[in-house]
């Protein structure tokens, strides 16, 4: 034997092995400490030993440490009636002992749901639920646990009296909302009552003083998750001490067990959606058992489905159809704290028949009666049952001489027989619920049943999985899957029940809710709470909350993902947590656990597989660990490459200000540069937000002038240039850049000018332009000479100073010229367009304007090339601003369809990369909003006030005189002199000169038209020819001097031919038209 002995050291070896599997086996369980202290034990053997190393890695980061851990737990606080009073009747030690047996039994009660003793104060304890361990219904468990505490007080009011002279009443408390656990230990002990901090357990305690003695009241918090499992009694609201809000207290009766929960309000407000199908089923059967009692066979279901699905709503229709129609409904519901005790919703089931008959306390004569009443032998069914019933054997009806398998067996058989006696007298539907938390005889008896089928008799259990059950083959399986979003929103229709719920909310439920009655019913009800603060309903929260601390799920893993998102990828996660043997182990057993689900082979990336599991997980962590987790997680995205926009929402969450803001930046950048402003825009607004947490310095301003730079263009794309609020952020911007000397004091200053621009403040506008034309003179500022040419081409052209117009914007043209290509706009350029785009298309319409249609023919596609050319940022809003320059020229010259076939383009345009703006002037120049379509006055009267809602002003007064025109061929004069007196109007107001000339000779032609006096219409030609002289404006006054040279001679002033004669004379010989023809031949008579 010595020879097979093994080394010291193998054996050492092994001996190690099997302790670090069972720490492993521990940290699974979530037992920390023995997990903590093998492996402490082991390393002090094995120093090197990296198995163990592992461990308490793994223990550290699961432990509660001084951060804590946000849990959702239901409190129970209970304390003694007339404790003082008590104190002065005993002596010391019989106090001591007093307070021990209600020690005792509040342990037992409150160990019994799977909760834990938290503190002892005198007479006073505190339990809680949820944690450590988090069940799907701790708040049942708490009010489950108040209850037997109050039943094993009174029961031991006798025994208590002989003893010490005294007895015990208790009141119970109990309320459920969120705290931060600390410090909860986990060896059985009791905390500290620190360990659970917030308002949470003072309100328990002020809800325990409103209980009369022996009784258990809930808030009206706990109330909701309880509605169904208990029967309440409303005792009002209380202004409770401390507590800002009133709260409405209720006392609770007694438990509803099995058909009895089915009563509540709960189960009939919503209604019965999207289950057609098995609700059919359900009811043909009971149609057939019911007609065919006592010859057919019964008939047996199994309702399948994930927790919420809606399989006891379901239960609920056909319980409402069996007993309208006669039937009688017997119900067993399976708890889970009761899945190790023999057939004990069976027990409950008979326990209660039995307690209705019988008076006195007595329960031996109601079954015996009841049983005879069946045609069953008492004699042989009584021993077997009885004892379900809480009867003790009598010399009548001894215990069975039978071993316990055959006890058992014999017990289950006369179930089935008593079941099939009862519905061959009277259709009768057997109810088993929740089966997945059932015991083993339990399972076997309703398999019996469903072999047996007993005619008369419906059975329908109700389970989450079906794989368990090892009769499902015996019975119709009816699974329910998820609900579409058609059948969703219409049981949100039913819940609402008329209240108003805002579109975008009603859409988020059903997106939420991802098809599951129960999330559905949850969150619209939340919804419609004004009261609301949780960010998921409790309802919810206590039944996701549990599936996450299932035995070996790591808590940090799962709420590293949930911060993330609802989608990750586990290398980020691996890269957050620091451990990626870890997160490898973790990822199947939180598929295992229901928690995630892969989202594809392909990507490799996982699911939550709820949405709102995520957000349980996430609601998880303390907030100042949410911040921290929120940091490793931005720096393992940014290590990745990931989008600098979700980096910075990371760092944003994680209290980062400055380096969340740089990120925005960033990521506004991006999003610029294809073209996605109103992106950009939200990104760059919350940057700024987050500056102005930031401390002043000169490296804020900086940033903050970047941002505001930025901003501007997005918004000058979204808005356009006369937007209150671009002008707020150049403002803003030109205050930053003088106080820190930066040359972007220029740009802000071009973004203010063309804000009162293009708001009809010309004179305002001036005043800025003659800065900027001030400090381009200035060495520091002479590179933008260029652009500060265009802004004074613009200005004198809408001035109606076409001649100065043009040599400006000539010279912004050499300027830009003489730069290198790659320079040729500057980076400083504060507009969402393109300079020297804008240039050409403005030249080109100044040349079109004096008559130089040669030119204004190459200026114009030369601004077409130059936009084509410009990529994003600045490539769409330039080539809607060139478009709308060209359908101005086409309108001048005569083409309306050309016209506005160019605003339609430029409508385009704006529809395709999301510029509103642009849409809405180009709509103007398209007149219709019908592609080809003819003009549609009130189509344009609605473009027109778009542009006004957006503050836009910039040449208000063509655009009316167009509907004049429009409303003049219509027939509709008066209308037409309406519009064209408020286009004299927005001249007048604005100073854009440039339309005089067309405008006195429309309103010369509508007067004519009218059969008005022909010497106010002379007047306003006259005025037209010498106006547009002045302006430089050739091709308006030979138009001018033509209307007049066409009037009746009566009519004429003797001077119109030399009147026409110098307006051909000026005329380029390259502007050959049909006027210069008409012209021609009327100077030829």
């Amino acid at each position: 034997m010595t020879g097979l002995a093994l080394p010291a050291e193998t054996r050492l070896a092994r001996l190690l092995e099997r302790l670090l599997t069972g720490a492993e086996a521990s940290l699974a369980a979530g037992d920390l400490e023995p997990a903590r202290a093998t492996a402490e034990e082991v390393r002090a053997v094995d120093p090197d030993n990296r198995r163990a190393a592992r461990i308490l890695q793994r223990v550290a980061g699961r432990q509660v440490g001084p951060a804590g851990e946000r849990a959702l737990m239901t409190l129970l606080f209970s304390d003694l009636v007339g404790s003082t009073l008590l104190s002065e009747r005993v002596e010391p030690e019989q106090l001591r002992d007093l307070f021990a047996v209600y020690r005792a039994a509040a342990h037992e009660a409150v160990h019994r749901y799977g909760g834990t003793l938290m503190h002892y104060s005198g007479d006073g304890i505190l339990a809680g639920f949820g944690h450590p361990v988090p069940h799907e219904d701790d708040a049942r468990r708490a009010v489950l646990a108040g209850l037997d505490l109050v039943v094993a007080l009174h029961d031991a009011r006798a025994r208590l009296t002989d003893r010490f002279g005294v007895a015990l009443e208790v009141r119970v408390g109990i309320h459920t909302g969120r705290v931060v656990v600390t410090d909860l230990v986990e060896d059985g002990a009791v905390a500290e009552r620190d360990s659970v901090v917030g308002l949470i357990p003072t309100l328990a305690a002020r809800v325990q003083q409103t209980a009369d003695p022996g009784t258990v009241v809930i808030s009206d918090v706990t109330q909701q998750l309880v509605d169904a499992d208990f029967y309440l009694q409303s005792l009002g609201e209380r202004g409770l001490t401390g507590i800002s809000r009133p709260v409405e207290v209720f006392r609770v009766d007694r438990p509803r067990y099995a058909a009895a929960r089915f009563q509540s309000e709960r189960y009939r407000k919503a209604g019965l959606v999207g289950r057609d199908e098995p609700r059919a089923r359900l009811l043909e059967a009971w149609d057939a058992v019911r007609q065919e009692s006592g010859s057919g066979a019964g008939a047996a279901f199994l309702v399948v489905g994930e927790p919420g699905i809606g399989k006891s709503r379901l239960v609920a229709e056909v319980i409402d159809r069996v007993e309208a129609s006669g039937g009688r409904v017997l119900g067993a519901a399976c708890l889970p704290y009761h899945a190790n005790v023999s057939l004990w919703p069976i027990a409950r089931m008979i326990e209660r028949l039995v307690s209705r008959a019988g008076e006195g306390g007595d329960r031996l004569r109601p079954l015996v009666a009841h049983l005879e009443s069946l045609g069953l032998d008492p004699a042989v069914v009584v021993p077997l049952i009885g004892p379900l019933a809480g009867l003790a054997p009598t010399p009548e009806y001894p215990a069975p001489e039978l071993d316990p398998g055959a006890v058992l067996d014999e017990t289950l058989d006369r179930l089935v027989d008593w079941m099939a006696a009862a519905a061959a007298r009277r259709p009768h539907l057997f109810v088993a619920e929740d089966l997945h938390w059932a015991d083993p005889s339990t399972v076997d008896l309703l398999g019996r049943i469903a072999v047996r089928r007993p005619a008369g008799l419906l059975t329908v259990a109700t389970s989450r999985d079906d794989a368990a059950v090892p009769w499902r083959d015996a019975v119709d399986v009816l699974p329910l899957g998820r609900l579409d979003d058609r059948a969703a929103d219409r049981l949100v229709g039913n819940l609402t029940a008329g209240r108003d719920l805002d579109a975008g909310v009603r859409s988020a439920i059903v997106d939420h809710a991802e098809g599951i009655p129960l999330f559905i019913e949850e969150l619209t009800r939340s919804g419609l709470d004004a009261r609301r603060s949780e960010p998921i309903p409790l309802r919810l929260q206590e039944l996701l909350t549990w599936r996450l601390k299932a035995p070996g799920v790591d808590l940090r893993v799962v709420q590293t993902a949930a911060t993330i998102g609802p989608t990750f990828d586990p290398a980020t996660v691996a890269a957050a947590v620091g451990d990626a043997d870890l997160v490898a182990e973790q990822l199947p057993v939180l598929a295992d656990a229901g928690i995630v689900e892969p989202a594809g082979l392909a990507t490799g990336t996982y699911r939550f597989r709820h949405a709102l599991m995520r957000d349980a997980a996430y609601e998880t962590q303390v907030l100042d660990v949410r911040r921290r987790t929120h940091a490793r997680v931005a720096e393992a995205l940014a290590a990745r490459g990931a989008e600098p926009a979700l980096v910075a929402q990371h760092l944003d969450l994680a209290g980062a200000a400055d380096r969340a803001a740089d990120r925005y930046r960033d990521a506004a950048q991006a999003e610029q540069a294809r073209g996605a402003h109103p992106e950009a825009t939200k990104l760059l607004s919350r940057a700024l937000e987050l500056l102005q947490t930031l401390p002043e310095s000169d490296d804020r301003d900086l940033e903050e002038l970047t941002a505001r730079m930025l901003r501007g263009l997005s918004v000058n794309s979204v808005q356009g240039y006369a937007s209150p609020d671009v002008e707020a952020d150049h403002r803003r911007a030109q205050e930053l850049a003088a106080r820190l000397g930066r040359p972007e004091v220029l740009p802000a200053l071009i973004a203010l000018w063309l804000y009162w621009f293009t708001s009809g403040r010309l004179t305002t506008a001036r005043g800025v332009l003659d800065q900027l034309t001030a400090m381009v003179r200035e060495p520091a500022f002479a590179s933008f000479e260029p652009e500060v040419a265009v802004l004074a081409g613009i200005h004198d052209f809408h001035r109606g100073h076409l001649v100065s117009a043009q040599a400006h914007l000539e010279r912004a043209e050499a300027g830009f010229a003489a730069r290198p290509a790659e320079q040729r706009v500057s980076p400083l350029w504060p507009l969402p367009d393109d300079p020297t785009a804008v240039s050409a298309s403005v030249l080109a319409s100044v040349s079109a304007a004096r008559g130089e249609l040669d030119e204004a023919e190459r200026w114009e596609q030369e601004a077409l090339r130059r936009a084509a050319a410009v990529g994003s940022p600045r490539g769409p809003v330039s080539l809607a601003y060139v478009n709308i320059y060209v359908a101005l020229i086409r309108y001048f010259l005569g083409d309306d369809a050309a016209a506005a076939r160019a605003g339609a383009a430029a409508v385009a345009i704006g529809e395709e990369h999301g510029l509103a703006f642009w849409s809405a002037i180009g709509a103007t120049y398209a007149a219709t909003g019908t592609p080809g379509g003819a003009p549609d006055r009130q189509f344009l009267e609605r473009a027109l006030a778009a542009l006004e809602l957006m503050g836009w002003q910039s040449f208000l007064a063509f655009h009316l005189a167009h509907l004049a025109r429009l409303d003049a061929a219509a027939g509709e004069v008066d209308q037409a002199e309406e519009h064209l007196a408020e286009a004299f109007a927005a001249v007048f107001r604005t100073g854009e000169d440039l339309h005089l000339p067309e405008l006195l000779r429309q309103r010369a032609a509508l007067r004519l038209a009218r059969g008005g006096d022909a010497g106010v219409a002379v007047a306003d030609l006259t005025e037209a020819v010498r106006i547009a002289t002045a302006q430089g404006a050739r091709v308006s006054r030979l138009r001018a001097a033509l209307d007049l040279a066409r009037l009746p001679a009566p009519s004429r002033p003797e001077h119109w031919r030399i009147l026409l004669a110098e307006a051909r004379a000026d005329m380029p010989p390259s502007f050959v038209t049909d006027e210069t023809a008409r012209a021609d031949l009327l100077l030829d008579r």
